[in-house]
């Protein structure tokens, strides 16, 4: 989960983690900051996305959730569907 280094350093910040944790948390988001500047410039795009890495796991975390939550019933354009 991309989320968790990310929160835990905003919590390190506020004083609430011990630093054994804000190492991890660093080292670790670090290495996903340099994993998506890799891809990025591979694929010739702006270097600067990388730093919205939080968002995008934040929208992906979202659309896992509501999908556990809705289960396994889909309703589109009036219709129940369910699956097997």
């Amino acid at each position: 989960m991309q989320l968790l280094p990310a929160l835990v350093l905003i919590l390190g910040a506020l004083g609430h983690v011990p630093p054994e944790m804000m190492l991890w948390a660093t080292i670790s988001t670090v290495a996903t900051v340099v994993w998506w500047l890799v891809v990025y410039v591979t694929i010739g795009e702006n270097p600067f996305y990388t730093l919205l890495y939080p968002l995008g796991a934040l929208v992906l975390l979202y659309i896992f959730v509501t999908a556990v939550v809705r289960g396994r019933r889909v309703t589109w354009k009036g219709r129940t569907y369910v699956s097997e």
